[in-house]
This record gives C-alpha cells, structure tokens and sequence, in this order.
C-alpha cells in the first residue's frame, strides 16, 4: 500500500510540472512585438582642406555623389528586424542596422584609388572631346568647299560643344585635386522608422519615424536600441520582449531556440494580406560564451536584430550575423548585453550622432523621399534606370549586364534574349555610332515595378556622318529583385 501511495504522488508531481507553451502559441504571443526596420543613410569625408564629399556603397562599389542634395535625395537604404522591450517605444536591434557606419572606415583605405580613378575617367573623357573636336576641325577643313552652308554650321557648333565639354571638365578635375591625408568618415542618418508585422506596407509614409537612442562601441557587441520619435509603444503590440532577466539565461547544449524576423526584409515580408514574420527553430549547438551564442536557425539578410527566444518565450539573444560557409548556423549577441546597454552601462549615442541633417540648400526638405517618383511607394527602382543610362553612356558593357535579370523577357523586339543576343545588341549599336548620350527628361512611375523613361538620344551617326537628336519613350519592368525583365520603346 505505501508503494502504490507514493506512485501515486509521483505521478502527481509529473502532471502538475509546467510545461512550456507550444511554438506557435509563442509566436502569436511575441509576433506583433517585432518590427521591420529600414535605415536610409549616407557617408560624408571631411578633407583637412575644408571640403566634404559624399558618398555611399553599394554592394562594395563606392561612388560619390555630386552634392549634399543629390545624396539626401538617393540615399542607400537597409532592412533589418528589431522588437520592443518597453513600453515607451524602445526598439532593440543591431548596431549595424540603426547606425551602418562599418563600410565608413574602409573607405579611407579606397578613397584614394577612387578620387584617381574619377580623375582618370575624367582625363579619358577629356581626350575623347579633344580628339573629336579635332576630327571635326580635320573634316571641316579638309572638306570645306564641298559643304554646305548649313553643314558647316552644324561642324563649327559641334566644335563649340565640344569645347564647353572639356572646359567643364577640367573644373570638374579640379575639383578632385585634393590631398587625402587626413580623412574624417561620419555617417549621417537619413531617416529609421518601422513597420509592423500583419499591416500593409506600400508607401514610405507608411514607416514610422524612430531616432537612434543608443549604440555600444563594443566592436564585439552588435547592438542598439532606437525609440518611436511619440515615446509610445503602439496598442496593437500584444506583449513586449521583456529584458527582466539582467544577468542573462543559463543556455546550455542543444536547448531549443525560436527566432521571429524579417528573412529578407520586404521581399519575403510582402503578402497578399499585408507582410507577414517568419518564425523559424533551432537549437544551441555550441557552448556560448560572453560575446555570442551560436544556434541552428538559417537566416538570411534582413534578419539582423530579430529575437531569439527559448521555449518559455524568454529572450535568449540578438541576431546579428550568419557563418558565411553554411547557411544553417547563425550567431546572436546574448541577452545579458543588451540589458547593459539598456540600463546605460555602454556607450550612450552623442548628439552627432543622433541628429538628422539639416537640409540642403534647395527647397527639398531632409525628411523628403528618398526617391525621385511623384509617389511615395516604398518599391521604387528610378535609380536603377539612371544607372543604366548612366553605364550605356558610358558604354561600360560589364556594368550594364548588372542591371538585367537572367531570364529576361524581352529586350526591345527581341523575346527571351540570352545574355549573348544582349552583348551583341548593344556591340552593334555601338559600332554604327560615336558620341552617344541620354538626356532623361522624365521617369514616368506607374506601378513599383513598370516605369516610362522619357529620354532625349544624341548620337553621332558613322555612315551619314551626321550628328542626330532622337526624343524616345522606354518602357522597363523589373522583377522583385529590382532586375530589369522587360525593355522596349513606346514610339
């Protein structure tokens, strides 16, 4: 009898232990906690000659921009995943997703090589006008009593061109006779501002504004912690990420681990019910130590920030990096250090910082679009069409190819074109003509992803040895990853 009565609390005891909530009781608890982030940003160098010059990366392609007004306009723009852990609109995340300065310090080591590739490329250009104002004097001199009045008109205006060509040029050489020395990199933020997971996301208005409150300067602590410029953590979000636990969680091996974020970012977001988290699992598959935590959950960009919870729902890390040899592991800054940076133990943001620019000298405010459509859609891929341009006139073929996708449907009267019928199009092309340049007028936006380029085309035409001045409409459709699938002319 007394064996049976102490089986019998035995079994009591295992029936009344607590048992964890199940994942997906988890994720509808915490879901609406998690936010996507986008950053929009750009690079100045401060030059011990006084000037400033801004630039950005993209992709490890540095390039400048022309002026303060042209980089506030385009600035680069990032996606990562952050959560709130208080009531008050704190918004924890990665460092390098609220305050992406590390491409910053490399470009003291490029900056160099840049300004003499710039100036190279200005010297080509200028040789290149030099020898065709040469040619034409040859031609008009050598031709002259076989020309009309009205052609020899059309020479000597070419030449004049040509001229105001290099004068213009060489002050833009000018303009990059600067020493490099001393280099002083900040990055200036742009705007940071939040979506909400389970909302409908199409414009850029539809981001709410945050400012960055705190970054550590630990290089081996990626994290920070932005906050809703109201102070207010919205209703619709259900239950905070608490940081309660300061010390942190005892993590051991093989302990499961549950991650809500953003898999790259809008792309993977967007629904047809608005955009949607992803919740993914794990489990701890190395002995952390103070700095990270390395668990099995495959991430991809646009992750960077997102939580990573244990089966009780409590906060474990931070995401904020992947192995790059194997997409199946990821690593996250454990939840002790965020605590630290909450309560103000490491390095608070300065007030440079934190502050956005003020505005350039136009009538365009510092807050305006980041884009040059008349909507504000978030999905706007005007730049990639000045790209284009920009790279046909310079007739850069490799940086051209860059922005078509693979598979593409049709390149002007050409269905389903491989990458060789383009090379071949664009050689030909090339071969008939000298001299060719876009003028864009316009770019017409009709959906995020269907474009109307109006542009004006001056080419020089070899055979009729003639200069001629085309108005052209082209339509362009780009897939979602922002490559160009359809190309061809309205007119």
């Amino acid at each position: 009898m007394k064996y049976i009565t102490t089986l019998f609390c035995f079994l009591l005891i295992l029936s009344c232990e607590k048992k964890p909530p199940e994942p997906k009781d988890l994720y509808e608890k915490y879901r609406s906690a998690v936010v996507l982030i986008r950053t929009d940003f750009y690079h100045v160098a401060h030059l011990e000659n006084g000037n400033d010059i801004y630039f950005k990366n993209e992709g490890g392609d540095f390039s400048i921009y022309d002026d303060l007004e042209q980089a506030q306009e385009s600035p680069m723009s990032i996606t990562g995943t952050g959560f709130f852990i208080s009531d008050d609109g704190k918004i924890a995340t990665n460092r390098h997703v609220a305050y992406p300065n590390d491409d910053a310090e490399n470009f003291k080591f490029e900056f160099k090589s840049i300004i003499d590739d710039v100036k190279s490329k200005i010297n080509e250009a200028i040789s290149e006008y030099k020898q065709k104002r040469y040619d034409a004097v040859e031609y008009h001199n050598e031709y002259y009593d076989y020309l009309s009045y009205e052609r020899r008109q059309e020479i000597k205006n070419e030449v004049n061109g040509f001229e105001d060509k290099i004068v213009e040029l060489d002050d833009l050489k000018r303009k990059y006779d600067i020493p490099t020395a001393e280099i002083e990199i900040e990055t200036i933020l742009h705007f940071i501002g939040i979506v909400y997971d389970n909302t409908h996301v199409n414009r850029f208005s539809d981001f709410d504004e945050c400012v960055l409150l705190r970054k550590s300067e630990d290089l081996n602590t990626d994290l920070a912690i932005i906050q809703t410029k109201d102070k207010i953590t919205p209703k619709s979000v259900k239950n905070i990420i608490s940081l309660s636990t300061k010390d942190g969680l005892s993590v051991s091996l093989e302990d499961k681990v549950y991650m809500i974020g953003y898999n790259k970012g809008l792309n993977l977001a967007y629904t047809g019910n608005g955009i949607k988290t992803q919740f993914t699992s794990g489990t701890i598959t190395q002995d952390p130590d103070d700095n990270r935590i390395l668990y099995s959950i495959p991430t991809l960009g646009g992750s960077s920030g997102s939580p990573i919870l244990n089966q009780w729902g409590e906060l474990v890390a931070v995401n904020f990096a992947k192995t790059n040899d194997f997409q199946g592991f990821s690593f996250g800054v454990p939840a002790s250090k965020l605590s630290a940076l909450n309560d103000n133990k490491l390095v608070v943001v300065s007030s440079s910082e934190n502050r956005y620019p003020e505005k350039a000298p136009s009538s365009k405010t510092a807050y305006s679009k980041p884009t040059t459509s008349s909507n504000d859609n978030i999905r706007d891929f005007s730049s990639s069409i000045r790209g284009l341009v920009n790279a046909e006139d310079d007739r850069n073929l490799n940086q051209i190819l860059t922005y078509f996708d693979y598979d593409i449907k049709r390149y002007w009267s050409i269905n389903n074109p491989s990458r060789g019928d383009l090379i071949n199009q664009y050689e030909k092309s090339w071969e008939l003509t000298t001299g060719s340049n876009n003028t864009i007028k316009e770019i017409i936006r009709h959906t995020p992803f269907e474009y109307t380029l109006k542009t004006s085309f001056n080419y020089y035409d070899n055979k009729k040895r003639k200069s001629f001045t085309v108005d052209s409409r082209v339509f362009f459709k780009f897939n979602t990853d922002g490559k160009i699938e359809e190309v061809y002319g309205l007119d």
